[in-house]
């Protein structure tokens, strides 16, 4: 009768959405080279997005975080520095051909390729937490609407708890 009940109530599990797995939970290391994966790559056609989702609720507060906060700084400043770099070899460029200066100075130049990328992060955070789909990625979608993001990032928010 034991085993009846047990399987029974695997059955049960099952039928409600719950998958089988003996698989050990993910360290935190490999649950962040996950999402980073995602938030980063460039033309996403290899399954980031699928191996986030596969995480499930596990990744849904570090995606509020990226959401809340945009991405950490110690991939900023690097960004930044490349960007700074490359500035530089375009003023060069510039003068050593006679060119007209560039448009935008570096710090403008710094905000709006940091500022892209932030941007990028947080919607891409917004669509995990969507194909999540979960009570917490829910929770975590509503949370964000009262954050202070711009109108892509709160239109792209309310059409994720659609």
């Amino acid at each position: 009768m034991k085993r009846r009940t047990v399987f029974v109530a695997l059955l049960a599990g099952l039928a409600c959405g719950g998958q089988l797995s003996s698989a050990q939970p993910l360290p935190p290391a490999d649950v962040q080279r996950i999402l980073v994966t995602y938030l980063e790559c460039e033309e996403c056609q290899s399954g980031e997005l699928q191996a986030v989702v596969r995480l499930g609720d596990t990744a849904v507060a570090p995606l509020a975080q990226f959401l809340r906060e945009g991405p950490p700084q110690s991939t900023l400043d690097p960004l930044r520095q490349h960007v700074i770099a490359q500035y530089q070899q375009d003023v060069e460029y510039r003068n050593l051909h006679s060119l007209a200066a560039p448009t935008m100075s570096a710090d403008q130049t710094v905000a709006l390729y940091a500022g892209n990328f932030s941007r990028m992060y947080r919607l891409r955070a917004v669509r995990a937490l969507g194909a999540i789909n979960s009570a917490n990625a829910k929770a975590a979608l509503m949370q964000a609407q009262a954050y202070n993001v711009g109108p892509d990032i709160k239109a792209a928010i309310a059409k994720a708890l659609q």
